[in-house]
């Protein structure tokens, strides 16, 4: 005998899905409402989906049974809309050899940073950079400028050994005073010394 009509609709329901869709909804669950040939159904994003179904999005969707679907990928999307990979949680990206990221633009927002690099080297034409404090600690720092133009409120430098510049021109100007303070001063000239002023007070 045939099976019993609740039995075979048992049967069709409980048969493995594998249709194409059309999304119609997402929600922040990660919910996907999809339009097929065979009805409306809800599922979720597999994990080996990254990029994010968007509103519609032609899909793949699978599952064992129509209770238990998922959008197992994202096969074609209209207009211009970006492309979103989503991760959901925790996630690393590893590679044994180069990884190389490569666009026109590139755009990275994180609430926190951290970055471990043995060696570093960065070549472009210009930085801008907006902070509100920068900290630097390190062994030995050098650099190598055509011209550097510095503008602070305040600056102060301390440093513990010796303190060296050697330049052709040395052009100090103070807008009030001009204070020289240490156990020897020392001033040597050539040609010229010349002091100017309304008064002069030595000794």
């Amino acid at each position: 005998m045939g099976a019993r009509p609740d039995e075979l609709i048992r049967q069709i329901v409980d048969m493995p899905v594998n249709a194409i869709g059309r999304v119609a909804a997402c929600d922040d669950a990660g919910n996907v409402t999809v339009v097929m040939a065979s009805g409306r159904c809800t599922a979720r994003r597999a994990a080996s989906c990254l990029l994010a179904p968007e509103v519609g999005d032609s899909v793949l969707v699978c599952g064992p049974e129509v209770a238990a679907l998922y959008v197992i990928a994202v096969l074609e999307r209209p207009g211009d809309l970006p492309l979103r990979l989503t991760l959901g949680r925790d996630a690393e990206i590893s590679s044994r050899g180069k990884l190389t990221v490569s666009s026109d633009e590139l755009v990275v927002r994180a609430g926190r940073a951290t970055t471990l690099i043995d060696h570093l080297s960065s070549f472009g034409r210009e930085v801008t950079a907006s902070v509100r404090r920068i900290k630097l600690v390190g062994n030995v720092f050098e650099s190598f400028f055509e011209r550097v133009n510095q503008f602070a409120g305040h600056s102060a430098r301390v440093v513990d050994g010796v303190d060296q510049v050697r330049s052709t021109t040395i052009d100090y100007r103070a807008g009030q005073s001009l204070s020289l303070q240490g156990s020897e001063v020392i001033a040597t000239a050539k040609t010229l010394v010349k002091i100017d002023g309304g008064q002069i007070h030595i000794g």
